[in-house]
């Protein structure tokens, strides 16, 4: 079995919005950028698995905290786990996304604002 990824970039601003606010006072993600972000996934999707229905995406965020960084998924009201560094919780979130598959993965920045967007999908 192989796996694909397709990579989407998007650039947001930050504002209030749904995550809350982290270390600079700043909104962690806006709604403009991470439905963006997400609709972007599930376009890249479709595409790979055809236009047939595919199975909704799970999407799963990397996001600053005020004491370092965590791994959420979208729909969860907590955190799936919390490291120190975003290396950290980016390797904890790309295991995570792996095992969900298909599924999303949405990097922030210090500062809240998206970052990347990662689509897994199994083959």
């Amino acid at each position: 079995m192989t796996k694909q990824t397709t990579t989407t970039t998007k650039k947001s601003s930050s504002h209030e919005g749904w995550m809350g606010s982290g270390r600079t006072g700043k909104v962690l993600a806006t709604a403009a950028g991470v439905a963006a972000a997400t609709a972007a996934g599930v376009v890249a999707v479709r595409k790979l698995m055809g236009n047939g229905a595919a199975r909704p995406l799970e999407v799963f965020h990397v996001l600053p905290t005020d004491d370092g960084w965590s791994v959420k998924a979208e729909a969860a009201e907590r955190a799936s786990s919390t490291h120190t560094t975003k290396k950290e919780a980016l390797e904890a979130a790309r295991g995570l996304v792996k095992s969900h598959e298909p599924s999303q993965l949405i990097i922030h920045r210090l500062d809240g604002t998206v970052q990347d967007a990662h689509v897994y999908r199994e083959h």
